[in-house]
């Protein structure tokens, strides 16, 4: 089942979509805390982890929870979420871009290129994002590391 999220995002580009839908199977359940004003009762959250989405120039590719950008993009490398954008052995062997300029993402330090990727995270609103706040609820609960 496809989801919309909306995204904190103020640019008017195509690399700044206000916008991702993404099917539950990338969105990642991997540290669900949702904000205060979405659950009161949240736990307490010093690294601010929340969801963010990551995309290219084609649209969203995944959605994972994360404390920042440089941790979503490595726990979305992490969860396979992120084939799209590795850099294969013929592309550093070819080294079209130069091999300093990739970025070496997630526990194995897997070579990416992030030319035309963008990151943002989602902006939350109860009324509007009650069926994906609940399903998100019951998927953790069932813990399931994926949104399906």
């Amino acid at each position: 089942m496809p989801y919309t999220l909306t995204l904190a995002q103020s640019g008017a580009f195509a690399q700044n979509p206000r916008f991702a839908e993404l099917e539950g199977n990338k969105i990642s359940l991997n540290n669900v805390l949702l904000p205060k004003e979405i659950d009161a009762d949240s736990a307490y959250n010093p690294h601010r982890v929340r969801l963010w989405v990551i995309g290219h120039e084609f649209g969203a590719i995944c959605a994972v929870w994360a404390g920042g950008e440089q941790d979503a993009f490595d726990e979305a490398c992490d969860s396979g979420m992120l084939e799209c954008l590795q850099v294969s052995e013929e592309q550093q062997n070819a080294d079209v871009i130069g091999a300093d300029e990739y970025a070496y993402l997630g526990n194995a330090s897997e070579p990416h290129d992030l030319t035309h990727a963008w990151i943002a995270p989602v902006e939350w609103d109860a009324a509007r994002d009650i069926q994906l706040i609940v399903a998100i609820v019951r998927a953790s609960e069932n813990q399931k590391d994926i949104l399906e």
